[in-house]
């Protein structure tokens, strides 16, 4: 942060921060379909994630205003995760299909660069969502059908978008687990 009111003077800093900020990833992922000639569709997906993310906060002149007032040594989180996908269409007959799907994903850990955090918040977990999905489509006509679908998805150590006190920075927090059905 700096502010000169004159342009010929030279800047007056009331806050200045370095961040030095580097991620690293890395998958393995493979996929499977299949179509067959009675309408019958499948797939199977998977990959596997590794990550790993560091920070480094210098506070060179304090901004008290913001909260950048402190600096912390080099942080670092790694994580690593799957996500996985199984889909399958049944048609019954003519006019009724099924519909199934399950997922997981995950979000990789990290570490926040907002000011003023306790060294607990400084970094996060990863999170894990597992998604659940059944339907069915009823079709008369090719104008006229009816399609009813019910899900399920369910967070484990859910990452969350938190702001600080004097809003001055947004950081992630792990809230625990959540539940959204359909």
């Amino acid at each position: 942060s700096i502010y000169s009111p004159d342009e010929q003077e030279p800047y007056d800093y009331f806050g200045l921060r370095q961040l030095s900020i580097n991620r690293w990833q890395a998958s393995l992922f493979g996929d499977w379909a299949y179509r067959g000639g009675s309408g019958l569709q499948a797939s199977l997906g998977l990959r596997y994630d590794w990550h790993k993310v560091s920070s480094r906060n210098d506070v060179l002149v304090p901004n008290f205003l913001s909260g950048s007032a402190e600096s912390w040594p080099l942080t670092i989180k790694q994580s690593r995760g799957i996500h996985a996908k199984a889909h399958i269409d049944v048609p019954i007959d003519q006019r009724l299909a099924l519909h199934a799907q399950i997922t997981r994903s995950f979000r990789p850990a990290g570490v926040n660069t907002a000011a003023l955090l306790v060294e607990q918040l400084r970094t996060f977990k990863s999170d894990t969502l597992w998604g659940f999905e059944a339907g069915a489509q009823m079709r008369w006509s090719p104008q006229l059908s009816v399609t009813i679908v019910g899900y399920l998805n369910r967070w484990q150590d859910m990452q969350y978008r938190a702001l600080q006190e004097n809003f001055a920075h947004a950081y992630i927090v792990n809230v625990g687990t959540a539940v959204i059905g359909g």
